[in-house]
Protein backbone atom coordinates (compact mmCIF):
# COMPACT_ATOMS: atom_id res chain seq x y z
CA UNK A 1 0.00 0.00 0.00
CA UNK A 2 1.36 3.38 -0.93
CA UNK A 3 1.88 6.12 1.60
CA UNK A 4 0.34 9.52 1.05
CA UNK A 5 2.28 12.72 1.43
CA UNK A 6 0.05 15.63 2.39
CA UNK A 7 1.61 19.02 1.72
CA UNK A 8 -0.65 21.85 2.92
CA UNK A 9 -0.99 24.86 0.69
CA UNK A 10 1.16 27.74 1.86
CA UNK A 11 -0.87 30.91 2.25
CA UNK A 12 0.49 33.98 4.11
CA UNK A 13 -1.30 34.78 7.38
CA UNK A 14 -3.29 37.99 7.75
CA UNK A 15 -1.26 40.40 9.86
CA UNK A 16 -2.14 43.49 11.86
CA UNK A 17 -4.91 44.39 14.33
CA UNK A 18 -8.32 45.81 13.44
CA UNK A 19 -8.03 48.87 15.60
CA UNK A 20 -11.69 49.93 15.44
CA UNK A 21 -14.93 49.40 13.57
CA UNK A 22 -13.97 51.46 10.50
CA UNK A 23 -10.75 49.55 10.01
CA UNK A 24 -12.60 46.30 10.66
CA UNK A 25 -15.13 47.07 7.94
CA UNK A 26 -12.32 48.02 5.61
CA UNK A 27 -10.50 44.74 6.21
CA UNK A 28 -13.75 42.85 5.68
CA UNK A 29 -14.32 44.65 2.38
CA UNK A 30 -10.79 43.88 1.22
CA UNK A 31 -11.25 40.20 2.12
CA UNK A 32 -14.53 40.02 0.24
CA UNK A 33 -13.05 41.68 -2.82
CA UNK A 34 -9.98 39.44 -2.68
CA UNK A 35 -12.24 36.41 -3.03
CA UNK A 36 -13.32 37.58 -6.48
CA UNK A 37 -11.05 35.95 -9.10
CA UNK A 38 -9.47 37.99 -11.88
CA UNK A 39 -10.43 37.26 -15.49
CA UNK A 40 -8.47 34.40 -17.04
CA UNK A 41 -5.41 35.60 -18.99
CA UNK A 42 -5.87 32.76 -21.49
CA UNK A 43 -8.00 33.00 -24.64
CA UNK A 44 -11.73 33.24 -24.00
CA UNK A 45 -13.73 30.04 -24.18
CA UNK A 46 -15.94 29.64 -27.22
CA UNK A 47 -19.33 27.98 -26.60
CA UNK A 48 -21.69 26.43 -29.15
CA UNK A 49 -25.03 24.76 -28.48
CA UNK A 50 -25.28 21.20 -29.78
CA UNK A 51 -28.16 18.75 -30.22
CA UNK A 52 -30.13 18.31 -27.02
CA UNK A 53 -30.36 14.98 -25.25
CA UNK A 54 -33.04 13.09 -27.22
CA UNK A 55 -34.83 11.49 -24.28
CA UNK A 56 -35.78 14.81 -22.72
CA UNK A 57 -34.34 16.54 -19.66
CA UNK A 58 -32.01 14.39 -17.55
CA UNK A 59 -30.15 14.95 -14.28
CA UNK A 60 -27.53 13.06 -12.26
CA UNK A 61 -26.35 10.87 -15.16
CA UNK A 62 -22.80 9.66 -15.87
CA UNK A 63 -20.85 10.40 -19.04
CA UNK A 64 -17.48 9.60 -20.60
CA UNK A 65 -15.87 9.33 -24.01
CA UNK A 66 -14.40 6.35 -25.86
CA UNK A 67 -12.52 7.46 -28.94
CA UNK A 68 -14.61 9.96 -30.88
CA UNK A 69 -17.93 9.01 -29.24
CA UNK A 70 -19.39 9.96 -25.86
CA UNK A 71 -21.74 7.82 -23.79
CA UNK A 72 -24.38 9.02 -21.34
CA UNK A 73 -25.69 6.46 -18.87
CA UNK A 74 -28.33 6.29 -16.16
CA UNK A 75 -29.69 9.41 -14.42
CA UNK A 76 -33.14 10.70 -13.58
CA UNK A 77 -35.95 11.93 -15.82
CA UNK A 78 -38.22 14.84 -14.89
CA UNK A 79 -40.49 12.56 -12.86
CA UNK A 80 -38.54 11.71 -9.73
CA UNK A 81 -39.65 8.08 -9.85
CA UNK A 82 -37.94 7.56 -13.21
CA UNK A 83 -34.47 6.34 -12.34
CA UNK A 84 -33.04 5.27 -15.70
CA UNK A 85 -30.71 2.42 -16.75
CA UNK A 86 -30.43 3.36 -20.42
CA UNK A 87 -27.34 4.13 -22.51
CA UNK A 88 -26.98 6.75 -25.24
CA UNK A 89 -24.13 7.46 -27.66
CA UNK A 90 -23.35 10.99 -28.82
CA UNK A 91 -21.42 11.50 -32.08
CA UNK A 92 -19.81 14.97 -32.26
CA UNK A 93 -18.89 14.61 -35.94
CA UNK A 94 -22.58 14.51 -36.91
CA UNK A 95 -24.05 16.07 -33.74
CA UNK A 96 -26.39 13.09 -33.40
CA UNK A 97 -27.52 10.76 -30.63
CA UNK A 98 -28.05 6.99 -30.86
CA UNK A 99 -29.76 4.81 -28.27
CA UNK A 100 -27.77 1.72 -27.25
CA UNK A 101 -28.57 -1.38 -25.21
CA UNK A 102 -29.55 -0.46 -21.63
CA UNK A 103 -27.67 -1.74 -18.62
CA UNK A 104 -29.28 -4.88 -17.13
CA UNK A 105 -28.86 -3.41 -13.64
CA UNK A 106 -30.99 -0.97 -11.67
CA UNK A 107 -31.82 2.53 -12.77
CA UNK A 108 -29.85 4.98 -10.66
CA UNK A 109 -28.58 8.49 -10.07
CA UNK A 110 -25.03 9.71 -9.49
CA UNK A 111 -23.14 6.65 -10.73
CA UNK A 112 -19.63 6.80 -12.20
CA UNK A 113 -18.45 5.89 -15.71
CA UNK A 114 -14.76 5.52 -16.63
CA UNK A 115 -13.24 4.39 -19.97
CA UNK A 116 -10.41 1.83 -19.95
CA UNK A 117 -9.13 -0.05 -22.98
CA UNK A 118 -12.04 0.87 -25.23
CA UNK A 119 -14.63 -0.25 -22.67
CA UNK A 120 -16.60 1.62 -20.01
CA UNK A 121 -16.61 0.58 -16.36
CA UNK A 122 -19.68 1.94 -14.66
CA UNK A 123 -22.08 1.44 -11.79
CA UNK A 124 -22.52 2.40 -8.12
CA UNK A 125 -24.86 5.31 -7.34
CA UNK A 126 -28.25 5.42 -5.62
CA UNK A 127 -31.67 4.04 -6.56
CA UNK A 128 -35.17 4.62 -5.20
CA UNK A 129 -37.92 3.74 -7.65
CA UNK A 130 -40.63 4.35 -5.06
CA UNK A 131 -39.42 7.86 -4.26
CA UNK A 132 -40.57 8.15 -0.68
CA UNK A 133 -39.37 11.07 1.39
CA UNK A 134 -35.61 11.15 1.83
CA UNK A 135 -35.78 10.95 5.61
CA UNK A 136 -37.23 7.45 5.23
CA UNK A 137 -34.59 6.17 2.79
CA UNK A 138 -31.42 8.07 3.69
CA UNK A 139 -30.15 5.24 5.90
CA UNK A 140 -31.52 2.32 3.87
CA UNK A 141 -28.33 0.56 2.83
CA UNK A 142 -29.87 -1.47 0.00
CA UNK A 143 -30.56 1.71 -2.00
CA UNK A 144 -26.84 2.52 -2.26
CA UNK A 145 -25.72 0.34 -5.15
CA UNK A 146 -22.46 -1.62 -5.27
CA UNK A 147 -22.91 -3.38 -8.61
CA UNK A 148 -20.22 -2.85 -11.24
CA UNK A 149 -20.53 -3.32 -14.98
CA UNK A 150 -18.40 -3.36 -18.11
CA UNK A 151 -19.98 -1.94 -21.25
CA UNK A 152 -18.33 -2.74 -24.58
CA UNK A 153 -19.35 -0.14 -27.20
CA UNK A 154 -18.00 -2.28 -30.05
CA UNK A 155 -20.40 -5.14 -29.33
CA UNK A 156 -23.02 -3.02 -27.52
CA UNK A 157 -22.99 -5.56 -24.68
CA UNK A 158 -22.86 -5.55 -20.87
CA UNK A 159 -20.91 -7.83 -18.51
CA UNK A 160 -21.33 -7.86 -14.70
CA UNK A 161 -18.13 -7.44 -12.73
CA UNK A 162 -17.06 -7.75 -9.09
CA UNK A 163 -19.22 -5.65 -6.79
CA UNK A 164 -17.56 -2.72 -5.01
CA UNK A 165 -16.58 -3.82 -1.48
CA UNK A 166 -17.23 -0.44 0.14
CA UNK A 167 -20.32 1.40 1.39
CA UNK A 168 -19.90 4.97 0.16
CA UNK A 169 -21.01 4.40 -3.43
CA UNK A 170 -23.31 7.38 -4.06
CA UNK A 171 -21.95 10.56 -5.69
CA UNK A 172 -18.35 9.33 -5.90
CA UNK A 173 -15.54 10.73 -8.02
CA UNK A 174 -13.65 8.44 -10.42
CA UNK A 175 -10.94 8.43 -13.10
CA UNK A 176 -8.68 6.04 -15.01
CA UNK A 177 -4.92 5.72 -14.79
CA UNK A 178 -2.61 3.02 -16.20
CA UNK A 179 -5.57 0.86 -17.28
CA UNK A 180 -7.14 0.87 -13.81
CA UNK A 181 -10.09 2.72 -12.28
CA UNK A 182 -9.87 4.84 -9.14
CA UNK A 183 -13.03 5.60 -7.13
CA UNK A 184 -13.65 7.39 -3.84
CA UNK A 185 -15.29 10.10 -1.74
CA UNK A 186 -18.86 8.81 -1.82
CA UNK A 187 -21.94 8.70 0.39
CA UNK A 188 -23.51 5.63 1.98
CA UNK A 189 -26.24 4.79 4.44
CA UNK A 190 -23.80 3.49 7.06
CA UNK A 191 -20.95 5.87 6.16
CA UNK A 192 -22.56 9.17 5.18
CA UNK A 193 -19.41 10.99 4.08
CA UNK A 194 -16.34 9.18 2.84
CA UNK A 195 -12.56 9.52 2.67
CA UNK A 196 -11.96 6.07 1.21
CA UNK A 197 -9.99 5.63 -2.02
CA UNK A 198 -10.20 2.43 -4.05
CA UNK A 199 -8.62 1.01 -7.21
CA UNK A 200 -10.31 -1.45 -9.55
CA UNK A 201 -8.26 -3.68 -11.88
CA UNK A 202 -10.13 -4.75 -15.04
CA UNK A 203 -7.41 -7.32 -15.75
CA UNK A 204 -8.08 -9.13 -12.46
CA UNK A 205 -11.68 -7.99 -11.82
CA UNK A 206 -10.66 -7.03 -8.29
CA UNK A 207 -10.78 -4.06 -5.93
CA UNK A 208 -7.90 -2.80 -3.75
CA UNK A 209 -8.23 -0.26 -0.95
CA UNK A 210 -5.66 2.54 -1.02
CA UNK A 211 -4.70 5.08 1.62
CA UNK A 212 -7.55 7.41 2.51
CA UNK A 213 -7.93 10.85 1.00
CA UNK A 214 -6.20 13.21 3.49
CA UNK A 215 -8.80 15.98 3.43
CA UNK A 216 -12.21 16.17 5.06
CA UNK A 217 -14.66 13.35 4.36
CA UNK A 218 -17.31 14.28 1.79
CA UNK A 219 -19.56 13.29 -1.08
CA UNK A 220 -20.65 15.00 -4.31
CA UNK A 221 -17.16 16.34 -5.03
CA UNK A 222 -15.86 17.01 -8.54
CA UNK A 223 -12.76 15.75 -10.36
CA UNK A 224 -10.82 15.99 -13.61
CA UNK A 225 -7.52 14.50 -14.79
CA UNK A 226 -4.92 15.10 -17.50
CA UNK A 227 -3.43 11.60 -17.64
CA UNK A 228 -0.77 12.11 -14.97
CA UNK A 229 -2.33 14.51 -12.49
CA UNK A 230 -5.77 14.50 -10.90
CA UNK A 231 -7.54 17.52 -9.44
CA UNK A 232 -10.44 17.10 -7.07
CA UNK A 233 -12.27 18.99 -4.36
CA UNK A 234 -15.48 20.75 -3.34
CA UNK A 235 -18.42 18.62 -2.18
CA UNK A 236 -20.49 18.44 0.98
CA UNK A 237 -20.11 17.31 4.58
CA UNK A 238 -23.00 19.08 6.36
CA UNK A 239 -21.56 22.26 4.81
CA UNK A 240 -20.12 23.35 1.46
CA UNK A 241 -16.48 22.52 0.86
CA UNK A 242 -14.19 24.60 -1.35
CA UNK A 243 -10.79 22.96 -0.90
CA UNK A 244 -8.82 21.80 -3.95
CA UNK A 245 -6.30 18.97 -4.17
CA UNK A 246 -3.82 17.41 -6.58
CA UNK A 247 -3.35 13.64 -6.64
CA UNK A 248 -0.55 11.77 -8.39
CA UNK A 249 -1.67 8.17 -8.95
CA UNK A 250 1.85 7.11 -9.98
CA UNK A 251 3.09 7.81 -6.45
CA UNK A 252 -0.16 7.84 -4.46
CA UNK A 253 0.68 11.33 -3.17
CA UNK A 254 -1.70 14.18 -2.34
CA UNK A 255 -1.05 17.92 -2.22
CA UNK A 256 -3.47 20.55 -0.97
CA UNK A 257 -3.77 23.55 -3.29
CA UNK A 258 -5.26 27.01 -3.07
CA UNK A 259 -9.00 26.71 -2.33
CA UNK A 260 -11.64 27.84 -4.77
CA UNK A 261 -12.44 31.57 -4.60
CA UNK A 262 -16.04 31.14 -3.51
CA UNK A 263 -18.04 29.81 -0.57
CA UNK A 264 -17.95 26.21 -1.68
CA UNK A 265 -20.25 24.08 -3.79
CA UNK A 266 -21.73 20.60 -4.21
CA UNK A 267 -22.57 18.64 -7.40
CA UNK A 268 -20.12 20.65 -9.54
CA UNK A 269 -18.62 19.68 -12.91
CA UNK A 270 -14.95 19.77 -13.98
CA UNK A 271 -13.04 19.43 -17.26
CA UNK A 272 -9.39 19.20 -18.29
CA UNK A 273 -9.33 20.84 -21.70
CA UNK A 274 -6.14 21.46 -23.64
CA UNK A 275 -4.10 21.88 -20.48
CA UNK A 276 -6.75 24.07 -18.86
CA UNK A 277 -8.61 23.01 -15.70
CA UNK A 278 -12.21 24.25 -15.61
CA UNK A 279 -14.76 23.96 -12.80
CA UNK A 280 -18.36 25.08 -13.14
CA UNK A 281 -21.96 24.45 -12.12
CA UNK A 282 -23.00 23.04 -8.75
CA UNK A 283 -24.98 24.40 -5.85
CA UNK A 284 -24.03 26.55 -2.88
CA UNK A 285 -26.09 25.66 0.16
CA UNK A 286 -26.67 29.15 1.52
CA UNK A 287 -29.74 31.29 1.73
CA UNK A 288 -30.57 33.40 -1.37
CA UNK A 289 -29.48 36.53 0.49
CA UNK A 290 -26.01 35.09 1.16
CA UNK A 291 -25.07 33.65 -2.19
CA UNK A 292 -26.93 30.35 -2.17
CA UNK A 293 -28.43 28.57 -5.19
CA UNK A 294 -27.25 26.94 -8.40
CA UNK A 295 -24.02 28.20 -9.96
CA UNK A 296 -23.24 29.18 -13.55
CA UNK A 297 -19.80 30.81 -13.27
CA UNK A 298 -16.91 29.02 -14.96
CA UNK A 299 -13.73 29.06 -12.86
CA UNK A 300 -10.31 28.21 -14.23
CA UNK A 301 -7.47 26.77 -12.17
CA UNK A 302 -3.88 27.36 -13.29
CA UNK A 303 -1.69 24.53 -11.91
CA UNK A 304 1.52 26.42 -12.71
CA UNK A 305 0.76 29.39 -10.46
CA UNK A 306 -1.78 27.75 -8.11
CA UNK A 307 -4.23 30.53 -9.02
CA UNK A 308 -7.94 30.67 -9.77
CA UNK A 309 -9.43 32.85 -12.51
CA UNK A 310 -12.88 33.66 -13.78
CA UNK A 311 -13.59 32.26 -17.27
CA UNK A 312 -17.11 33.57 -17.83
CA UNK A 313 -20.52 31.94 -17.43
CA UNK A 314 -22.15 28.77 -18.69
CA UNK A 315 -24.21 29.90 -21.69
CA UNK A 316 -27.05 27.51 -20.87
CA UNK A 317 -27.51 28.88 -17.38
CA UNK A 318 -26.66 27.85 -13.84
CA UNK A 319 -27.23 24.22 -12.89
CA UNK A 320 -26.10 21.27 -10.80
CA UNK A 321 -25.76 17.51 -11.44
CA UNK A 322 -24.61 18.12 -15.04
CA UNK A 323 -22.48 15.86 -17.25
CA UNK A 324 -19.10 16.67 -18.78
CA UNK A 325 -16.74 14.91 -21.17
CA UNK A 326 -13.88 15.74 -23.54
CA UNK A 327 -13.41 14.64 -27.16
CA UNK A 328 -10.38 15.89 -29.06
CA UNK A 329 -9.76 19.56 -28.34
CA UNK A 330 -13.34 20.25 -27.21
CA UNK A 331 -15.18 19.83 -23.94
CA UNK A 332 -18.90 19.25 -23.56
CA UNK A 333 -21.16 20.21 -20.64
CA UNK A 334 -24.90 19.79 -20.37
CA UNK A 335 -28.00 18.28 -18.83
CA UNK A 336 -28.50 18.63 -15.06
CA UNK A 337 -31.07 20.73 -13.24
CA UNK A 338 -31.68 24.22 -11.94
CA UNK A 339 -34.09 25.43 -9.25
CA UNK A 340 -37.12 25.01 -11.51
CA UNK A 341 -36.63 22.03 -13.82
CA UNK A 342 -34.37 19.36 -15.26
CA UNK A 343 -32.34 20.30 -18.34
CA UNK A 344 -31.50 18.50 -21.58
CA UNK A 345 -29.26 20.96 -23.43
CA UNK A 346 -25.65 20.25 -24.46
CA UNK A 347 -22.89 22.80 -25.05
CA UNK A 348 -19.51 22.43 -26.73
CA UNK A 349 -16.59 24.41 -25.34
CA UNK A 350 -13.38 25.09 -27.24
CA UNK A 351 -10.43 27.10 -25.84
CA UNK A 352 -9.81 29.15 -29.01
Amino acid sequence: MKTNTHTPAAHPPLRGGLGGHVLGLGVLLVLLLSCQPSPSPLPALHWQQMASFPDGPRSSAAACAVGDTAYVLFGRRAAKTQFMHDCWAYHPATDQWTERTPCPGHGRVKPVAVPVGGRIYTGLGYTDTTYVHMEHTLYQDSLYLRDWWCYDPASDSWTPKAHAPFQGTDACVAFAYDDEVYVGLGYGALRPFGREWWRYSPAHDSWTQLDDFPGASRSAATLCADGERVWTGTGFNTYNLKDWWEYRPATGSWRELRPMPDRGRVNATALCLGGRVLVTAGRAFHGPQTGGGVIGEVLEYDPGSDTWYSAGELPGGARENAIAFTIGSCGYIGLGEDDDALLGDLWRCSPH
